[in-house]
């Protein structure tokens, strides 16, 4: 699984930064330093958009009545909103929501693993729109506007993604000598 997970992100990387126009340095650089406030903006839209679906699968104004009363006026409309579409969306924006809180630590100090959290919950907010077409909360408009909402974000994503820490730096920091010294001034064993 994380091989291909590994193959769709160099896929994207090609699609997002090699084939598209790159963002200019300073823009990038403020995308980076809003990215934990952002995702928690995500993660509280996330919360309530799986609220909001939950409700919408609960409301029975129409259909309540029709199971009601299935003999008279609504012919086989009975039915019900818990499809197997509605479970996957719904598991799709709680997951996306948590994966969102976890980004927050990583992108507030700027490391890799943040960007990765986030990454993920875009691409599950693929996945939860085209589970929308089929749960009937939306359908067409709502996967259009949640694919474009997830285009630009990936964009954004691989704009951004070289400007957080990979690994962490070397202790040993190079000096203009040559020799290179533990921080705070400590020596590395054996060094002058």
């Amino acid at each position: 699984m994380g091989r291909k997970i590994g193959t769709l992100e160099c896929k994207l990387d090609e699609l997002f930064v090699r084939n598209a126009p790159r963002l200019p340095r300073y823009i990038r650089k403020a995308w980076v330093a809003w990215m934990p406030l952002i995702s928690l903006v995500a993660a509280i839209i996330s919360f309530l958009g799986a609220t909001a679906l939950w409700h919408w699968a609960h409301s029975d104004k129409f259909l309540g009545a029709c199971n009601a009363y299935s003999v008279s006026g609504c012919g086989n409309l009975s039915v019900s909103r818990f499809t197997v579409w509605f479970w996957v969306a719904l598991t799709a924006v709680t997951i996306e929501g948590i994966l969102y809180l976890l980004a927050y630590p990583g992108l507030w100090s700027n490391k890799k693993k943040g960007w990765r959290y986030v990454y993920y919950g875009v691409t599950l907010n693929v996945i939860y729109s085209m589970a929308s077409l089929f749960t009937g909360s939306g359908r067409v408009l709502h996967f259009l506007g949640a694919g474009i909402i997830s285009l630009l974000g990936l964009y954004i994503l691989f704009q951004i993604r070289d400007l957080y820490i990979t690994k962490h730096k070397s202790m040993f920091i190079p000096k203009t000598n040559g020799r290179s010294t533990l921080p705070y001034g400590f020596k590395k064993p054996g060094e002058q």
